[in-house]
């Protein structure tokens, strides 16, 4: 979301008023979070209307803005905003002295797709409105404008139906306006930079904690020296060695000299996780200042006897976005360790998801322990932290390594059930008979593989056009999900939505490390398995992917105990795709 490098606080002109001006509820039946195929739709969408504006638009303009600020405790830091405004509406002309200037009136355009029909809206949604009141007030500032007009542009991708609205700003109000969003948003900035100079002078003064084994100071040296040179490193060796001080210690040093942002320590069993958290207990009795938070799984964390993210039946996802900055802000101010217990005593306080909030949490700690798919799995909940574009300086420790590859293996993976599409259409026959009818296709399909299946299983070779028509059952899924949001038989298809959209994502990334294959479970459903057999491959984009367009120094080390079948399988298979 953000980055802080010495005096300096960079955020985004989007991520700083979805994080201020965000409202409502947490709402399990809202399948409006775009895919790549709805993205794609949606450029195409933004490219079209700033076509079709004329000469005096400009699409696109960069617009940065620095501020220079003060904590409460006297740390002098500049925020700096950035963004790019979809489009700027103004005759420009140059001065005497060749600089471009607006010499007419002036609006900010901001283009917003809905899958929703926009004819309906009776004004803009605030958060979207905020972030074209932002490049507002940059642009009438740069220019020292007495007034600017705000102009929000929504438009349906499938029916190419647009709704305006404009609204004009003297500089008084929208300077105004600004400030006070500002002034909201410095003490989580106050709170950064005031805490890592409590972390970083307590980290100078930290000694390793026990005495050195055998071999164990070089090991230390060499993960320090790793992180320095922003490489990689591969660790092997028996239990006992103490991999987890030897790799925790060093790194911690290095957010103390100014090489890392976070720590992430990823890990596939609950009883590495407490080894984690011990870790740094033994450190924090020797003197460290650092704030970590233990991810939990959803499941695991929900204050329901039965998980169901619906405003309607939740009280925790009833509000939580009006209560949320104020429960974060809560812990951590006054909790180091936040481990489950903790995020579930100020969910409560609070009246919010514990697991959303715990994962905004995390946005403010200095070490992250989870489970291997926050980082590695396609659908993960971190990828706020790594898809956005934000560059940060993460370490990621790796434990039990060996353990990736199965892990990956069911991560890559999907699987559909014959039996899903006939209880949707079924359920949606007599509402939606289009969306019916492109479920009944899916599952003659699945029908015709089920007659085949005479034997344990099938290999299929080809799935001809059942992925075309899949696509086309997600579409009227979404649609009607986003349409009939309050109707019960929302709750009954959302499971197998996900499912499905899974498996489409899984196929469009499917290669001859793939297998798909049919079989009949032992109640007599017929399974369609798109398995990844070698996911070496899906791993190493994952790790380009946060190396090269993430982190400026993002070191993975990977820990594995010998004989664990690591060495086969990152080495002598795949080495080469990895690194």
């Amino acid at each position: 979301m953000y980055t802080a490098v010495d005096d300096t606080f960079r955020i985004s002109v989007r991520n700083l008023v979805e994080f201020m001006c965000a409202s409502g509820d947490i709402d399990n039946r809202d399948v409006s979070v775009p895919d790549v195929r709805v993205m794609q739709e949606g450029a195409r969408i933004h490219r079209k209307i700033q076509h079709s504006m004329g000469s005096s638009y400009h699409a696109e303009v960069l617009l940065r803005q620095e501020i220079p600020l003060t904590s409460d405790k006297g740390f002098d830091y500049v925020l700096k905003l950035e963004g790019r405004a979809d489009g700027i509406i103004a005759d420009i002309d140059e001065d005497d002295d060749g600089n471009r200037i607006p010499v007419s009136d002036v609006t900010i355009d901001e283009i917003k797709t809905m899958q929703a029909d926009v004819t309906k809206l009776k004004e803009p949604v605030y958060v979207h409105k905020a972030q074209a009141l932002v490049y507002g007030y940059i642009y009438l500032n740069r220019y020292k404008l007495e007034h600017i007009n705000i102009q929000m542009t929504y438009c349906n991708p499938e029916t190419e139906k647009i709704v305006r609205f404009t609204e004009e700003y003297d500089k008084n109000r929208i300077n105004s306006w600004f400030h006070k969003l500002v002034g909201g948003f410095k003490r989580w900035m106050d709170y950064v930079f005031d805490e890592r100079i409590i972390r970083n002078e307590s980290i100078h003064k930290l000694s390793f904690p026990f005495k050195y084994r055998a071999g164990q100071k070089n090991l230390v040296a060499s993960v320090y020296k790793t992180i320095e040179s922003g490489q990689k490193l591969y660790i092997q060796a028996p239990t006992g060695v103490g991999k987890t001080i030897s790799t925790v210690y060093p790194s911690v040093q290095a957010c103390g000299r100014g090489l890392a942002d976070k720590i992430f320590y990823l890990t596939s069993k609950t009883i590495t996780r407490t080894v984690a958290e011990e870790t740094y207990s033994i450190l924090r009795d020797k003197g460290l200042h650092f704030t970590t938070v233990t991810l939990t799984a959803k499941d695991k964390i929900c204050h329901m006897d039965e998980r169901n993210c619906n405003p309607d039946v939740c009280e925790y996802a009833k509000g939580h976005f009006d209560r949320i900055n104020d429960a974060v802000y809560d812990i951590i101010t006054n909790e180091s360790v936040i481990d489950r217990e903790k995020v579930l005593e100020y969910s409560v306080k609070h009246k919010v998801c514990p697991f959303e909030m715990s994962l905004d949490v995390s946005y403010w700690c200095d070490g992250i322990i989870c489970d291997y798919n926050y980082l590695f799995d396609p659908d993960a909940s971190l990828k706020r932290y790594f898809s956005d574009g934000t560059k940060g300086d993460y370490i990621f420790l790796v434990d039990e390594a060996h353990n990736l590859v199965d892990r990956a293996r069911q991560m890559y993976s999907a699987t559909l059930v014959k039996e899903d599409f006939l209880k949707c259409k079924n359920l949606v026959k007599d509402i939606d008979k289009r969306l019916a009818s492109s479920l009944e296709k899916c599952n003659k399909y699945m029908l015709s593989l089920k007659r085949m299946c005479d034997k344990e299983y099938i290999i299929v070779d080809n799935c001809g056009t059942f992925p075309a028509s899949l696509s086309a059952c997600f579409s009227y899924m979404q649609k009607f999900l986003d349409k009939h949001k309050k109707n019960p038989v929302c709750d009954e298809m959302m499971d197998f939505f996900f499912k499905v959209r899974h498996f489409l994502n899984m196929y469009d990334c499917a290669d001859d490390k793939y297998v798909t294959y049919a079989e009949l479970d032992k109640d007599g459903d017929m399974l369609l398995h798109l398995y990844c057999v070698d996911p070496s491959e899906n791993i190493s984009l994952r790790l380009k992917t946060l190396t090269t367009d993430l982190s400026r120094n993002c070191l993975f080390i990977f820990k594995a105990e010998p004989g664990k079948g690591f060495c086969y399988v990152f080495c002598n298979i795949s080495a080469s795709q990895l690194f």
